[in-house]
């Protein structure tokens, strides 16, 4: 048990220095739907859960802060009504909302630096599904206008379908699981093993874009971000609506050539719809030393910034 210990604070020293010792739940390395950032929301079958609202505390080590509206966005919803400049919307996960990074150090912040005449509102929340995000664009484009949407997408999870995930409901999950994870989340030594050693305890984290509620889901409607997608640009294409996709980078260390292969592909079949674009930031690798702490892959600050740097050249 003191050896355990002694790793675990050897970890928070390593990545984090003192602070992570001296004030240990303000460097709680749990997963976003394990913390208490969350809230559910009632009656959305859809949703499921969403951020809290005017939130400002410490997240993986880093200054984390909500807008009244529940996203972590330099704007609110009620600020874009007078703002003139072109409008433009970002539906991603963790690495966009800028999991373990300063608010500044966000990626999709630091290209909106160089923009400035541009308003982007940041709506993306680690870890939803991508039924919860198109949802979520569905929600906030039939209220709000905006210019252009981005959506960042990982190649490798393109032909990953539901149907190899076993059928439970997301309430049984959250009452058989969460107890146990919600434990061992909090500590840096779970998040290095399990990386280590390629494990997880749970279902949740190995579906990842797939949604769990599969009893109120049609399978065959739901199998993967190929079926998904068309929806979407249909969709935002009616509302005259651009779209861009942004691949980013595959959390590993090393390229992988099927990757490759995939992403042309994915490419070619995006491209042949009107009002869609595509930049390609994947080349990027996030070895193991780059990511927020040994054990989260999630990118640091540096990585971010060469996003940030490919999507300005492109």
């Amino acid at each position: 048990m003191l050896i355990l210990l002694g790793f675990e604070i050897f970890l928070r020293l390593y990545s984090f220095g003192a602070p992570a010792v001296l004030r240990y739940f303000a460097y709680d390395p749990s997963e976003l739907y394990f913390s208490n950032l969350r809230e559910f929301v009632p009656n959305n079958p859809i949703l499921f859960w969403k951020l809290k609202s005017n939130v400002n505390t410490y997240y993986k080590g880093a200054k984390f802060s909500t807008n009244e509206d529940g996203f972590r966005s330099q704007y609110t919803l009620s600020d874009f009504y007078n703002i003139k400049k072109e409008k433009m919307a970002v539906f991603g996960r963790s690495i966009t909302m800028g999991t373990g990074v300063e608010f500044e150090e966000n990626w999709i912040e630091i290209v909106a630096k160089n923009y400035p005449q541009k308003a982007i509102y940041n709506f993306s929340i680690s870890g939803y599904t991508f039924v919860q995000i198109e949802k979520l664009i569905y929600a906030i484009l039939e209220n709000h206008q905006f210019d252009t949407v981005i959506i960042p997408i990982f190649v490798a999870e393109w032909n990953v379908s539901i149907a190899k995930i076993p059928p439970f409901s997301t309430e049984n999950f959250f009452e058989r699981h969460i107890k146990a994870e919600h434990f061992f989340q909090k500590f840096f030594l779970y998040h290095f093993l399990k990386e280590k050693f390629q494990f997880y305890q749970s279902t949740y984290l190995a579906t990842d874009w797939m949604f769990l509620n599969s009893n109120k889901i049609d399978k065959k409607k739901y199998i993967h971000l190929a079926s998904l997608l068309p929806r979407v640009i249909t969709f935002l294409n009616r509302r005259h609506v651009k779209t861009t996709f942004v691949f980013l980078p595959r959390p590993d260390f090393t390229k992988h050539e099927s990757d490759e292969m995939l992403k042309s592909e994915i490419s070619k079949w995006l491209n042949g719809y009107s009002g869609v674009n595509v930049i390609d930031a994947s080349n990027l690798l996030v070895p193991f030393n780059k990511g927020i702490f040994p054990g989260d892959l999630h990118p640091d600050k540096k990585i971010h910034h060469e996003i940030a740097r490919q999507v300005r050249l492109e």
